[in-house]
């Protein structure tokens, strides 16, 4: 059992390396949609709903910046899920701000620039399942490890619960 625990963590490290890289190339593209994004003149949309838009144009915005910072985060520390799944969640807001934003477009300025926001969310939705994939991996290779360890910790208790054997004295 001693030489198993460091071959199966071994085996369960999730490839930190694959997720840095990803984060490096989403935290250089993201910064693309910001001025796609800045050209959408919503004060020029006209229609009963063209105003709810406004404040999904301030999230998105808002949104590429947090989805910049996080995805420099997760460069930095691959191995922090924390810091990933966090990526994770700032980009599908993203997301949804974006898919908000790309139905407006097309409704009341123009379908074409419409469909160029739908075409970037599709292409940054790759990254966010390719991120959603790597966290349910770490997550699976963590319960593997804490599986690995809470058996071996059940292992050392049972055995030092056990009473010591009796001592024999050489005292006649």
């Amino acid at each position: 059992m001693l030489f198993t625990l460091p071959l199966l963590l071994c085996l369960a490290q999730a490839p930190e390396w694959d997720v840095k890289a990803e984060a490096d190339k989403l935290s250089r593209e993201i910064l693309e949609l910001q001025p796609m994004v800045e050209q959408i003149r919503i004060d020029r949309w006209t229609g009963p709903d063209a105003g709810r838009f406004e404040n999904r144009k301030q999230s998105a915005l808002a949104g590429i910046r947090a989805v910049h910072d996080a995805a420099l985060g997760v460069a930095a520390a691959p191995d922090k899920l924390a810091v990933t799944t966090g990526l994770l969640a700032r980009l599908d807001g993203l997301l949804l701000d974006l898919n908000a934003l790309a139905f407006g477009f097309s409704r009341f300025q123009s379908g074409a620039m419409g469909d160029v926001v739908y075409a970037a969310v599709e292409r940054f939705s790759i990254h966010r399942e390719s991120l959603r994939k790597f966290v349910e991996e770490a997550a699976a290779a963590r319960e593997a490890e804490f599986a690995v360890a809470f058996k071996e910790a059940q292992r050392c208790r049972e055995q030092l619960s056990r009473p010591a054997p009796p001592r024999h004295s050489d005292h006649p």
